[in-house]
Parts: structure tokens; C-alpha cells; sequence
């Protein structure tokens, strides 16, 4: 197999995971439908910032892009993402300045996400707006994403907001085990005071459930577990 099919075929893969049509995703990485047709199906060269334009609309690296290709002679030689260590202690305290420098996330939002790094940082506690109602049950925190109106389709919700940080995680659920983001747990009950707590995982598949304080709304659940 050519690499360029090779390359096209990988690029027709990812785009069908995250259930995009052809396209629509030429449109949101602004790309003539029919160039971009021609490099899935292994037809064209395409150049090194045409790839670059591709990777972001997938919300990965090129790094990461390139390894999941398969080589011509049908070996794999895609790798598994690497391992991030932040070297941090539990219950370390750190500022927004020095989350942002160490992880290389967005420095705003409860559901931080880092492209380069392939990770989540996830900030809890009593900090956070008072409509999100963290809890932990034993051992697992049921951490409160997005709100909905509660007469809204979930799919439905989960499509408009595919660019959104609550579908980046919530995808999570569905990478392969050697693949996962990895997900980083800070609580924060003071202005700019954030408390490690430790690399976390999903635990089941995200739900919706009433939001506590309005019945008229719905919240999304994400179930959280300290790894050991």
C-alpha cells in the first residue's frame, strides 16, 4: 500500500470516529470539499501545512497524526501516546499561572484541555459558580460538566457541542485503553489556589442527570476515580 493511501485511509478513520461527514469537516478546517476527497482517497501530495490544518481540525498534533499511520508494507507504526508526569505531589498547591506553564492548558473553565500534551486538567471545589454541585461517593468524585434544559436531546447536545471541552472528554470514554487522555484533578476553594489531587480516570460512560438546585435543567455527570 502507498503511503498516501495509507495517510487517507487513517484521515477517513478518525474523521468517521468523530462522526463528521466529508463535508462538513472540509468546512470547519476551511478546505475545498473535493481537495480534501482526493487526499482521503490517496490521489494527491498534499503539503506539510494542509496536514497541519487537518491535525487541529482533528484536535490532535502532528506528532500524534503521523503515528497513527500505517506503513506501506501494512506494519503499524503507530505508538502509543506518551506517558505525561507533571511531578507534583498531592496536595500540592499551585497557582493558575503555574497549571497553565506546567500542563500547557487553557487557563479558564472548569474542563481544561491541552492539545500538545494530550490531557485534561479538571478543576473542582467549593470555588467553582454554585449551580455545579461536585460530589465524591467514597472513593469517586461525580463531577458536574455542562448544563442543559432538561427537554433537550443528548445527542443532539453532544453534536452542537463537539468543539467544546465536555465533548473532548467525554469522548475519552471511548479511546482505546492505550490511547486515553490522561485527566488531572485539582481543587480550587480559594482565588488563585489550586490543589493537586492526582491523575483521575473515567469510570463509566457520562451521563445527564437534574441539575440540583433547577429541575428545569440538566447537568452532565462525569464519574471520576483517583488512580492509585
Amino acid at each position: 500500500m502507498e503511503i498516501q493511501q495509507s495517510f487517507g485511509e487513517t484521515l477517513k478513520k478518525i474523521r468517521i470516529d468523530k462522526h463528521i461527514s466529508q463535508e462538513q469537516f472540509a468546512l470547519k478546517i476551511g478546505m475545498d470539499r473535493t481537495y480534501y476527497a482526493s487526499v482521503e482517497s490517496g490521489r494527491r501530495n498534499i503539503s506539510l501545512k494542509n496536514i497541519e490544518k487537518i491535525a487541529d481540525g482533528f484536535g490532535i498534533s502532528i506528532a500524534d497524526l503521523f503515528s497513527m499511520i500505517e506503513a506501506p508494507d501494512n506494519q503499524s507504526i503507530r505508538k502509543c501516546k506518551t506517558h505525561f508526569d507533571p511531578h507534583l505531589t498531592k496536595n500540592q498547591v499551585l497557582t493558575e499561572k503555574q497549571i497553565h506553564d506546567i500542563f500547557e492548558c487553557q487557563t479558564t473553565f472548569g474542563i481544561r484541555m491541552s492539545k500538545k500534551n494530550n490531557l485534561f486538567v479538571i478543576m473542582s471545589g467549593s470555588a467553582r459558580k454554585k449551580i455545579y454541585h461536585d460530589t465524591w461517593e467514597d472513593d469517586i468524585l461525580y463531577y458536574n460538566g455542562t448544563d442543559i434544559n432538561s427537554d433537550e436531546d443528548a445527542n443532539q447536545t453532544l453534536k452542537r457541542g463537539k468543539g467544546n471541552n465536555n465533548y473532548q472528554l467525554y469522548q475519552v470514554w471511548f479511546e482505546p485503553e492505550e490511547d486515553k487522555h490522561q485527566i488531572f484533578l485539582f481543587e480550587k476553594h480559594k482565588s488563585n489556589e489550586c490543589i493537586y489531587k492526582g491523575e483521575v480516570c473515567l469510570i463509566q460512560e457520562p451521563y445527564l442527570a437534574p441539575r440540583a438546585d433547577d429541575a428545569s435543567r440538566k447537568v452532565w455527570i462525569f464519574p471520576l476515580k483517583l488512580k492509585d
